[in-house]
C-alpha cells in the first residue's frame, strides 16, 4: 500500500517509520529537509510538495499539532485536493472535531474518507506498536485503513460518526489534565509533609489512591503538561455546544489549563 505521512515530530516520526518498517511503501513531505536525516535506515520517499504526495496515495496520515497547520497543509496547499477519489485521509492531530468536518466537506466532490484517528501514547509506544487510537469516520473506511495504523497501534477504536474519535481523545485528556493537576498538588503535599517522594508514589502505584499518573509531575515537572491549555480549550468548545452542565470535573481541568498559563506566563 502506498502511505503517504505529514508532521515528523516526536511522535509522527515513529509512525511514520513503523509504516515503512510494516512493509508500506512511505511517501513523505516536511518542511524542513533536515528532518529526513532522522530517518536512519528505514525506507522512504520524500515528496516537494503536499499535494504531490497526495496524489501518490491510497492513504495519507498527517500528524501535525494545531488546526491552522492541519488546514493550510491539506487545504491552502492542496494535499486533500489532490487525493484520488477512493483514496482516505488519517487525521492523527489533536484539533477541533469541526475542523475535521469542514475537511470532509471540502472533499465531497471526489470522495476521500476523512477519518479522524487521535491516538494516545507517545514515541516509546509508537516503536513499541503500542498505541491506543480513536477513530471516527466510516466504518468500510476504518477497517480498509486498519493495516496501517496497525503498523504502530495495538488497539483501534471504531466511536461511529467522523469527529467521534477527537471527542473521545478530548474527554480522555480532559480527565487526564485533572489527573495531573491532583498529582502536581499531592506532590508538593508529600514533600512538604517530610515523605521521600520516590517510595511514597512507589506506595501508590500499588495501592487503592494511584492511577496511571501517579507520580508523573514528580518524575517529569512541568513536561507533563504540553497541551493542556489547547486540550481544555478544545474541549470546553464541544460541552458548550452540546450544552453540557457544569460539573467539578471541567471546573477543574479548567484550573488546570489556569496553572499551567500561570506558569507559562511565570516563564516567560
Amino acid at each position: 500500500m502506498d502511505v503517504g505521512f505529514v508532521g515528523l515530530g516526536d511522535l509522527g516520526l515513529p509512525m511514520a517509520q513503523m509504516i515503512s518498517r510494516a512493509g508500506h511503501r512511505l511517501k513523505v513531505w516536511a518542511r524542513d529537509d533536515s528532518t529526513f536525516d532522522r530517518f536512519g535506515e528505514d525506507a522512504y520517499e520524500p515528496y516537494e510538495s503536499p499535494d504531490a504526495l497526495g496524489a501518490a496515495c491510497d492513504v495519507v496520515g498527517v500528524c501535525v499539532t494545531a488546526d491552522a497547520d492541519l488546514l493550510d497543509v491539506l487545504l491552502e496547499r492542496g494535499l486533500l485536493g489532490a487525493m484520488r477519489p477512493g483514496s482516505a485521509l488519517l487525521v492523527h492531530s489533536t484539533v477541533a472535531p469541526s475542523t475535521c468536518q469542514r475537511l470532509a466537506d471540502s472533499s465531497e466532490n471526489h470522495r476521500v474518507d476523512i477519518l479522524d484517528a487521535p491516538v494516545s501514547g507517545g514515541r516509546p509506544e509508537a516503536y513499541q506498536r503500542s498505541l491506543t487510537m480513536m477513530v471516527g469516520g466510516r466504518r468500510d473506511a476504518f477497517d480498509a485503513t486498519r493495516p496501517v495504523m496497525e503498523s504502530y497501534a495495538a488497539r483501534a477504536f471504531h466511536l461511529c460518526p467522523l469527529g467521534s474519535g477527537l471527542v473521545c481523545k478530548l474527554l480522555n485528556n480532559g480527565i487526564g489534565n485533572a489527573h495531573k493537576l491532583l498529582d502536581m498538588r499531592l506532590t508538593a503535599l508529600a514533600d512538604d509533609l517530610g515523605l521521600d517522594l520516590d517510595a511514597f508514589f512507589e506506595v501508590l502505584q500499588g495501592s487503592s489512591g494511584g492511577s496511571w499518573y501517579t507520580g508523573t509531575f514528580h518524575r517529569y515537572g512541568w513536561g507533563v503538561f504540553p497541551h493542556t491549555e489547547k486540550d481544555v480549550r478544545l474541549v470546553e468548545e464541544i460541552l458548550v455546544a452540546a450544552g453540557s452542565p457544569e460539573s467539578e470535573l471541567r471546573a477543574l481541568w479548567r484550573r488546570s489549563a489556569e496553572v499551567v498559563a500561570d506558569h507559562r506566563q511565570h516563564r516567560e
